[in-house]
Protein backbone atom coordinates (compact mmCIF):
# COMPACT_ATOMS: atom_id res chain seq x y z
CA UNK A 1 0.00 0.00 0.00
CA UNK A 2 3.11 2.11 0.57
CA UNK A 3 4.68 1.45 -2.53
CA UNK A 4 0.83 2.75 -4.36
CA UNK A 5 0.70 5.76 -2.35
CA UNK A 6 4.12 6.82 -3.34
CA UNK A 7 4.16 5.85 -6.67
CA UNK A 8 0.60 8.01 -7.30
CA UNK A 9 2.26 10.96 -5.29
CA UNK A 10 5.05 10.49 -7.73
CA UNK A 11 2.77 10.52 -10.48
CA UNK A 12 0.86 13.46 -9.55
CA UNK A 13 3.97 15.43 -8.45
CA UNK A 14 5.23 15.24 -12.47
CA UNK A 15 2.35 15.38 -14.17
CA UNK A 16 1.67 18.54 -12.22
CA UNK A 17 5.23 20.36 -12.87
CA UNK A 18 4.91 19.41 -16.45
CA UNK A 19 1.66 21.30 -16.83
CA UNK A 20 3.08 24.27 -15.24
CA UNK A 21 5.77 23.90 -18.06
CA UNK A 22 3.49 23.73 -20.69
CA UNK A 23 3.17 27.50 -21.65
CA UNK A 24 6.77 27.84 -21.55
CA UNK A 25 6.75 25.54 -24.59
CA UNK A 26 4.38 28.09 -26.61
CA UNK A 27 7.03 31.41 -26.66
CA UNK A 28 9.21 32.12 -29.57
CA UNK A 29 12.42 31.16 -28.01
CA UNK A 30 14.23 32.06 -30.77
CA UNK A 31 12.56 35.41 -32.06
CA UNK A 32 14.58 37.96 -29.49
CA UNK A 33 14.42 41.88 -29.03
CA UNK A 34 16.42 43.45 -27.80
CA UNK A 35 16.11 47.07 -26.91
CA UNK A 36 17.82 50.14 -24.77
CA UNK A 37 15.07 53.07 -24.87
CA UNK A 38 11.37 52.22 -23.89
CA UNK A 39 10.30 54.24 -27.20
CA UNK A 40 11.89 51.25 -28.87
CA UNK A 41 9.30 49.09 -27.37
CA UNK A 42 7.39 49.05 -30.83
CA UNK A 43 9.58 47.39 -32.62
CA UNK A 44 8.88 44.16 -30.63
CA UNK A 45 6.19 41.81 -31.34
CA UNK A 46 4.14 39.62 -29.63
CA UNK A 47 5.40 36.22 -28.00
CA UNK A 48 9.10 37.62 -28.75
CA UNK A 49 11.92 37.21 -25.94
CA UNK A 50 12.10 41.22 -25.08
CA UNK A 51 15.20 41.63 -23.41
CA UNK A 52 15.88 45.25 -22.01
CA UNK A 53 19.07 47.16 -21.15
CA UNK A 54 18.58 50.73 -20.72
CA UNK A 55 21.97 52.78 -21.08
CA UNK A 56 21.79 54.57 -17.91
CA UNK A 57 22.46 52.80 -15.50
CA UNK A 58 21.24 53.80 -11.96
CA UNK A 59 17.01 53.88 -12.06
CA UNK A 60 16.11 50.45 -10.43
CA UNK A 61 12.45 51.39 -11.07
CA UNK A 62 12.73 51.14 -14.76
CA UNK A 63 13.51 47.70 -15.38
CA UNK A 64 10.06 47.17 -13.02
CA UNK A 65 7.86 49.74 -15.02
CA UNK A 66 8.76 47.97 -18.50
CA UNK A 67 7.81 44.81 -16.82
CA UNK A 68 4.70 45.82 -15.49
CA UNK A 69 3.79 47.17 -19.04
CA UNK A 70 5.40 44.92 -21.68
CA UNK A 71 6.24 41.39 -20.37
CA UNK A 72 3.37 38.54 -20.82
CA UNK A 73 2.58 37.63 -16.88
CA UNK A 74 2.14 34.04 -17.73
CA UNK A 75 5.81 33.55 -18.39
CA UNK A 76 9.13 34.03 -15.94
CA UNK A 77 10.02 37.58 -15.87
CA UNK A 78 13.77 37.67 -14.92
CA UNK A 79 14.60 41.22 -13.54
CA UNK A 80 17.21 42.65 -11.57
CA UNK A 81 18.42 46.67 -11.75
CA UNK A 82 20.32 46.15 -14.79
CA UNK A 83 17.11 45.18 -16.89
CA UNK A 84 14.86 43.15 -17.51
CA UNK A 85 13.84 39.89 -19.72
CA UNK A 86 10.39 38.38 -20.36
CA UNK A 87 8.17 37.25 -22.96
CA UNK A 88 7.02 41.11 -25.00
CA UNK A 89 3.11 41.31 -24.85
CA UNK A 90 1.34 44.81 -26.12
CA UNK A 91 -1.86 43.72 -24.11
CA UNK A 92 -1.11 47.03 -21.97
CA UNK A 93 -0.26 49.40 -24.90
CA UNK A 94 -2.55 52.19 -24.53
CA UNK A 95 -0.55 52.55 -21.23
CA UNK A 96 2.96 53.13 -22.66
Amino acid sequence: MKFLNRFVLAGLFMFSSQAMALPILGAKQGDVCQISNVNELDSCKVGEVLVFTPTLYGNEQLPIIVAGFACDFNFPIVHNVGGVSCIFTDARKDYW
